[in-house]
């Protein structure tokens, strides 16, 4: 019984305060054509497009029904999903790497 306490006790406590709204204070870039909306979530309201790229502010984080996170912007203008965001990033165009020929690959010019 106590092991079953104590595991709840500790799945408790490692939930992200994220969750619960929590206040936060961080810098994050974001692009003139990013949405924000009233509330955290699609379900509220479209407010406006951020208008220029730039560094602001995310004042709180909370986490939508469909689990995504969002961040209320330090001017109170709305919020951002920042889980889009995260998104987007893996999307970039994939590394290219360029190789020598292979004549140049054999030493002494390489080794």
């Amino acid at each position: 019984m106590k092991r079953r306490i104590l595991s709840l006790m500790l799945i408790l406590f490692s939930i992200p305060a994220v969750a619960f709204g929590e206040e936060t204070n961080y810098r994050i870039a974001l692009e003139g054509t990013e949405y924000i909306y009233d509330g955290p979530g699609y379900d509220w309201d479209y407010a406006r497009i951020v208008g220029e790229d730039g560094i602001f502010t995310i004042v709180a984080q909370q986490l939508d029904e469909e689990g995504n996170l969002w961040g209320r912007l330090k001017s109170g203008v709305g919020w951002v999903n920042l889980t889009a965001r995260q998104q987007e990033s893996y999307r970039s165009a994939p590394i290219r790497a360029c190789f020598a020929q292979p004549s140049l690959l054999q030493p002494p010019l390489f080794y």
